[in-house]
């Protein structure tokens, strides 16, 4: 599969990106992602949202994607999960149809018994919005100066791909490479995986010529 006509596609390669939940407060997830996309190759294109906040990381933050006259064809939803549906429903109408949603909280046991889960998937299904989670970490692109995911740390630019659905596994897979023995094409984590999953990102990596190994940890 022609790498631009993935799934994947509009998540890799977005025109540009829109953060819910962006935090200038340190150890939170809205900082690191804003750190992480306002340090990256992808800077110029991405837009912080958060009402209570007006500047991050020497940016602006705005109080709602309807305040942004740019293109968005990515939406990082780092929100309580609440607010996810309601935020779908704003990037429907902006015709953002494609979201990682790193928000905990939808499920008490039963991810499917959580009505702001069953909300979020309704809106998403009828905006036609890809959903990427809930409770992911992201992906990590390093040759493309791409890193949507909360970790602070610079990751090393090789040809291995690892896919986990576990955070703390790809946390540490992050850690762990540090010694620069070897780097990455690409870390993938989807979390839930509730939309997009696994043979769909295999489709990708597949495909794309900074990977030569796949590495998976499945639960």
């Amino acid at each position: 599969m022609a790498l631009d006509r993935t799934p994947l596609h509009p998540f890799v390669a977005p025109a540009g990106i829109a953060l819910f939940g962006a935090s200038p407060t340190k150890g939170t997830l809205g900082f690191g992602l804003a750190k992480n996309i306002s340090q990256g190759d992808f800077a110029e294109r991405c837009h912080f949202i958060n009402p209570k906040h007006s500047e991050i990381e020497g940016r602006p933050c705005h109080p709602s994607l309807e305040e942004i006259d740019a293109r968005i064809s990515l939406a990082l939803i780092a929100s309580p999960a609440d607010s996810v549906p309601s935020i779908l429903e704003a990037c429907g109408k902006r015709n953002i149809q494609s979201a990682i949603v790193y928000s905990a909280g939808f499920n008490d046991g039963d991810v499917n018994s959580s009505d702001s889960f069953r909300r979020m998937t309704e809106v998403a299904a009828r905006k036609r919005i890809r959903i990427f989670g809930p409770k992911a970490l992201g992906f990590a692109l390093p040759h493309s100066g791409l890193n949507a995911t909360p970790i602070t740390k610079t990751v090393p630019t090789g040809n291995l791909a690892f896919v986990s659905q576990s955070s703390a596994i790809c946390a540490g897979i992050l850690d762990w490479s540090m010694n620069n023995e070897f780097g990455f094409s690409a870390i993938f984590c989807p979390g839930e995986g509730t939309d997009l999953e696994l043979p769909e990102i295999l489709d990708y990596l597949a495909a794309d010529p900074h990977t030569e190994s796949i590495l998976l940890y499945l639960e």
